[in-house]
């Protein structure tokens, strides 16, 4: 709390705030119950930033809706609908993260940000986006951000020595996320947010 009320000046001036962010925060549960609480005692603008992937117990479940309740922004990435595909590049199926997408999103849709990251041969095709309208048209309301794939992370993982897996990826086709765009139009409920 020293470390973030440092800035406290600069939040309160802005109107900007604090985003819990990981890895996944939702796997420290307990942990970031607490920097909520501590951080809305203080009147910050909070944000939840959450793959989604969070598998509980029942009491977790209603621990997961209230800190859901008490937070400001949810940013929930949705970033391959097909499970089998979702399992192959992420590394598990995405049955629990569209699970909890929904109850989030029917319960708490004045304050998700639904985000896909639109990645070149992963999750950019015809089928990929009618999976994806198909999904947010259970929803009441949506507000969705496509965020196009860049490669502006390749220099760091140089940096820390690590291997960037994606480095053999074209870039994005012009007129992906147009296409995205004009699946999703007239998407009763949806409303698209920033992206190009």
């Amino acid at each position: 709390m020293a470390e973030v009320m440092r800035d406290e000046a600069f939040y309160l001036q802005s109107g900007g705030g604090v985003t819990i962010s990981g890895g996944e925060p939702l796997y420290q549960l307990d942990f970031t119950c607490a920097l909520v609480k501590c951080f809305k005692r203080l009147g910050y603008h909070v944000a939840l930033d959450t793959s989604g992937y969070f598998q509980g117990n029942e009491e977790d479940a209603r621990i997961l809706l209230d800190l859901a309740q008490k937070v400001d922004l949810i940013l929930y990435d949705l970033k391959i609908m097909d499970s089998q595909k979702h399992e192959r590049y992420v590394g598990v199926p995405n049955v629990t993260i569209l699970e909890n997408a929904y109850i989030l999103g029917m319960r708490y849709s004045d304050k998700i940000l639904f985000r896909y990251p639109l990645i070149p041969q992963i999750n950019d095709s015809k089928e990929d986006f009618e999976a994806l309208r198909d999904f947010l048209s259970r929803l009441p309301k949506v507000r969705l951000e496509i965020l196009p794939y860049h490669r502006l992370g390749l220099g760091k993982y140089a940096l820390i020595g690590r291997e960037y897996e994606l480095e053999s990826l074209p870039p994005l086709e012009e007129g992906k996320v147009s296409s995205l765009k004009e699946i999703l139009f007239g998407l009763p409920g949806v409303v698209l947010v920033g992206g190009r």
